[in-house]
């Protein structure tokens, strides 16, 4: 079963058609069987603004606005508010809904972009998303996070050849580091480990974003700042944890990660602080190791 996502907001009229088939060649090519594509619509109070925004562009009295304005003030109602309405996940919420007891379930968006700058019911999405075993397929060759492992970059980690499994900026959606995270647990034949890898995630993000310390990490923090990653230990192939934060951090681990983890430390290196969580003995990023092949 697989899925084909896209915001309607985020397309050009011109642009949808291919899209369309774009979803429907990548499935085919990776032979997923059996799929549909759904766009989530523009919110009705989008679609009003616009045609009132119109309406304006075409009349050099441009009074539409005005005048709507001035009824909203009479009845006493906020217009702005009523144009800025969060923005809504009915469609990705349906696909959840679909997928949740599915096994081996893709789904295919056309690049990250659509699945960040949300509204809070589609954080919610996104963070249900990252719970679940599916894959996402991004069609920007960009996006992708299943990128060939490569040596860790930390100056002080247990070993240079620790491999860094998957990579992701904390944006202004961190859930999407977490989906990132579990894509790649997927990709690896590892679902299982998803959810323990997941609240580790989060606990090391809310961590970082709660700290009362000087420079403390706020979201969106600047691009290439702030990273979390997900690696495989060089000799036992246990997974690790690891954030990257752009300052200094003298305060102690969490300890709801203490508790999660069998070994924690906290480092600098410079002006940045790296904290790396190393899962218990038996997490490994090697199927195999569990009996698969």
């Amino acid at each position: 079963m697989w899925f084909g996502y896209a915001r309607t907001e985020l397309l050009p009229i011109n642009v949808r058609r291919v899209v369309l088939q774009a979803f429907r060649e990548y499935a085919a090519r990776c032979e997923f069987g059996e799929g549909e594509v759904l766009f989530e619509p523009i919110a009705p109070e989008l679609l009003l603004r616009e045609m009132v925004a119109e309406l304006d562009r075409d009349s050099s009295a441009a009074t539409v606005l005005p005048r709507l304005r001035q009824t909203a003030q009479h009845w006493g109602i906020d217009l702005d508010r009523v144009f800025d309405t969060p923005r809504r996940a009915d469609v990705l919420w349906y696909i959840l809904e679909s997928i949740e007891d599915s096994k081996g379930a893709q789904l295919i968006v056309p690049s990250r972009e659509h699945l960040t700058d949300l509204g809070p019911s589609e954080r919610a999405a996104v963070a249900q998303l990252a719970r679940t075993a599916v894959e996402v397929h991004y069609l920007d060759a960009t996006s992708a996070p299943a990128e060939p492992p490569r040596p860790a970059e930390s100056t002080d980690a247990p070993s240079a050849d620790d491999q860094v499994l998957v990579e992701s900026r904390i944006g202004s959606i961190p859930a999407v580091a977490q989906l990132d995270a579990a894509t790649e647990l997927s990709r690896l034949g590892r679902p299982e480990l998803i959810e323990y890898v997941d609240a580790i995630y989060v606990a090391l993000i809310e961590d970082a974003a709660t700290t009362a310390a000087a420079g403390v990490l706020e979201f969106p923090p600047d691009a290439g700042r702030a990273v979390i990653r997900l690696l495989a230990a060089a000799v036992t192939g246990r997974l690790i944890v690891e954030l990257e934060e752009p300052r200094h951090r003298p305060d102690a681990v969490a300890a709801e990660l203490i508790t999660l983890c069998e070994n924690t430390r906290r480092f600098t290196d410079g002006t940045r602080t790296f904290t790396r969580c190393t899962l218990p003995d038996g997490y490994s990023a090697d199927a195999q190791s569990r009996g698969r092949g």
